[in-house]
């Protein structure tokens, strides 16, 4: 975990020149914005103090620090997060790429890479998108994962509302398979006190870019 961290904060050094020209105009300089958190462990969640906590809302404090910009933080579901931002409403976001928010909002640059992963219920055989052929996978309302998946009529999709409900109906035999970010299974994983060798090895989708966010506004 201590490398992609890494890979964050050298991402975000070479976005800051770019990000402090968007955002440092007289308008908005010294100014308080809204940072929209997306409400996902371990990128946000909220601390024994009911403060955002988590990797983007440390992003954020950084950000702040090399803009001159104080951000305020805000633990808020994916579709919420999108239309804020393309609104105005909201100052930014850190989410995976997505098609609406290249067309509705400005992109700072690319924050990492993350590893899109098919986690499977113990025993099963799966071993590739087209073994999920009339199964039910869970994904989470918001994301868009993988192109494939995202476009397939026969996998059968069941909104979950987070990773670690997500585990936990893939151990109770309730789910065939369940889409999401690595990380956020290892962190849901740590969270249940299990091992991620309890489950099979997951199905590799590849990476996709996860990308920094302002309104145009």
């Amino acid at each position: 975990m201590r490398t992609w961290c890494q890979t964050i904060f050298c991402s975000l050094c070479l976005a800051s020149s770019g990000f402090a020209q968007q955002m440092t105009s007289p308008a908005v300089a010294g100014t308080k914005m809204i940072a929209d958190i997306i409400d996902i462990a371990p990128w946000g969640l909220p601390g024994s103090d009911g403060q955002p906590k988590g990797v983007y809302t440390t992003i954020f404090k950084r950000l702040s620090e090399l803009s001159g910009c104080a951000f305020e933080p805000r633990l808020t579901p994916i579709p919420r997060a999108i239309l804020e931002v393309s609104r105005g409403t909201a100052s930014a976001t850190i989410m995976l790429d997505r098609a609406d928010l290249n067309e509705k909002a400005v992109v700072i640059g690319e924050v990492a890479t993350l590893r899109i992963e098919i986690w499977l219920p113990p025993g099963s055989p799966a071993r590739s998108l087209e073994d999920l052929a009339g199964k039910r996978v869970g994904y989470l309302r918001g994301p868009t994962y993988h192109e494939v998946f995202d476009r397939d009529r026969v996998i059968v999709k069941q909104q979950i509302t987070s990773p670690l409900q997500q585990l936990q109906m893939l151990g109770k035999g309730r789910l065939e398979g369940a889409i999401g970010v690595r990380e956020n299974f290892l962190t849901a994983a740590a969270q249940m006190g299990i091992s991620p060798t309890d489950f099979p090895p997951p199905i590799d989708l590849g990476k996709r870019t996860v990308k920094l966010w302002v309104t145009p506004s």
